[in-house]
């Protein structure tokens, strides 16, 4: 090989270094993109120049998992306190909440307790009554909206994650057909599947399984899964068979978003006057 195509290689090289540091500039506020290295390698046995070996993609998987697992709790909590703090507001709310009123109805109580045949006392515990009684049914007409709020926020959750899942399958199937042409899949499916594995941890607590070192595997923390190669499982919202207005699931989950707002829902319940009147008597479940 000659002097010039020698540097011709090294100017090639050079332009292809100066190419992935202009795509990592352009592309670091895109969502899941990971910083790509240049490799460089002798090109031929002796004094052949150089060339490019592989343009290779920044990402460490071990990191990505704890950070998903960290980012699956981290949902939890917040979708969590983000709607039970609607229902501390309501309750705890110093001037239309129910401590007023609980306090209005015992003063009430008292001055009748202290004068039995004063007609005032008895007008003024009656009167304190029937607003505690108003308030009560108001609150449980309210808590009643937000849980039918939260079945369908459920409903949207699964949703989403069932497009996830297909996505992540059909992205399974693209790579393996890129590595088939190619022998190495583009950097930017990668990236996408990868963006896609830490969506769907943010809805909920998954886990992950590479096969072979190439096609992704996911399934809940009970083994079921969700992404088996090319294929995905679709999950289900229904109604509770002995309670219509429960929205049930056929799995167990432990993180993310969706389990958030299934305990918020069975939060609502327990607070509910006519929930905690049913399952008093055995009737009714939370």
């Amino acid at each position: 090989m000659s002097m010039f195509s020698i540097g011709l290689s090294g100017l090639n090289a050079a332009q292809n270094a100066l190419n992935t540091t202009s795509n990592n500039i352009s592309n670091v506020y895109t969502p899941g993109y990971n910083r790509e290295l240049t490799i460089l390698g002798q090109q031929g046995a002796t004094a052949g120049g150089v060339q490019v070996n592989d343009i290779q993609r920044q990402f460490n998987q071990f990191v990505a998992s704890q950070l998903n697992a960290a980012t699956s709790s981290s949902s939890a909590l917040a979708t969590y306190e983000n709607q039970i703090s609607q229902i501390d507001n309501l309750l705890a709310d110093r001037e239309a909440g129910l401590a007023p009123l609980m306090q209005n109805f015992f003063s009430s109580m008292e001055d009748l307790a202290g004068a039995p045949s004063d007609p005032a006392a008895r007008q003024g515990v009656l009167g304190t009554t029937n607003t505690l009684t108003a308030q009560f049914r108001s609150f449980d007409g309210y808590l009643q909206d937000m849980q039918e709020g939260i079945n369908g926020q459920i409903s949207d959750e699964v949703t989403q994650i069932n497009n996830t899942t297909e996505q992540l399958a059909t992205l399974n199937r693209e790579i393996a057909l890129a590595r088939a042409r190619s022998g190495e899949a583009p950097n930017s499916l990668l990236n996408q599947r990868d963006q896609l594995v830490a969506e769907l941890s943010e809805r909920m607590d998954v886990r992950l399984n590479i096969q072979d070192g190439k096609s992704y595997n996911i399934s809940l923390p009970n083994g079921q899964p969700l992404v088996a190669g090319t294929n995905h499982y679709r999950l289900e919202a229904m109604d509770a068979p002995n309670d219509p207005q429960r929205t049930v699931l056929g799995y167990r989950d432990s993180g993310g978003s969706l389990v958030a707002f299934l305990k918020r829902r069975w939060k609502l319940r327990s607070l509910s006057p006519e929930t905690s009147i049913k399952d008093a008597t055995g009737e009714g479940s939370s």
